[in-house]
């Protein structure tokens, strides 16, 4: 059951945070002066929660009360989407990301990039060596790629050759049918 953050129509969307912020405390976040999350650190994401469709005005706090940033996002009825608190060069703003459901068959799932990092403007990202995203510039999310089944270890470089030291490097097992993002 999916909690309801903002409900006060029959048309819906889902909407989750994510805190892709550095240099910052844990946020709480309001949807129409409604605390919704509280405490979301860095690196943390949200659960999926209802959200009435249409303009929403969202608020992100510090401990103290400190508003950070306050702007609207158009939800749209039936969708999800992600509302990733990302650094700026002139502070801190939502980047909305649309969550499309993986149409992937038996024996694939699907797999995509979000570059979020202020600091590393195009990344280049491997899995298992072989299966690149190239360029992905900064604010950029990739489409899908179908891919197999099966363990991989994801590399992120900041150089177009894919050598030397990796920025980040994880392993994760990708599943039969499942979206995967890997946010940056």
């Amino acid at each position: 059951i999916i909690p309801c953050f903002f409900c006060n129509t029959t048309q819906y969307g889902t909407v989750r945070f994510l805190n892709a912020s550095a240099g910052y405390n844990p946020f709480s976040i309001y949807i129409n002066n409604q605390l919704v999350v509280s405490s979301l650190d860095n690196a943390e994401i949200s659960q999926y929660g209802r959200v009435s469709s249409g303009m929403q005005t969202i608020t992100v706090s510090g401990p103290n009360g400190y508003v950070y940033i306050q702007k609207q996002i158009n939800v749209t009825p039936g969708s999800a989407m992600t509302v990733a608190i990302i650094n700026t060069t002139s502070g801190l703003d939502f980047m909305e990301i649309t969550d499309f459901a993986c149409q992937s068959g038996f024996g694939t799932g699907c797999f995509r990039v979000a570059n979020l990092s202020v600091t590393n403007q195009s990344l280049n990202i491997s899995l298992n060596n072989f299966i690149n995203f190239r360029n992905v510039n900064y604010q950029d999310v990739t489409n899908f790629s179908y891919i197999t089944v099966g363990n991989y270890t994801v590399r992120v470089f900041n150089n177009p050759s894919l050598t030397g030291n990796a920025l980040v490097t994880s392993n994760f097992t990708l599943r039969s049918n499942t979206a995967y993002t890997l946010y940056i």
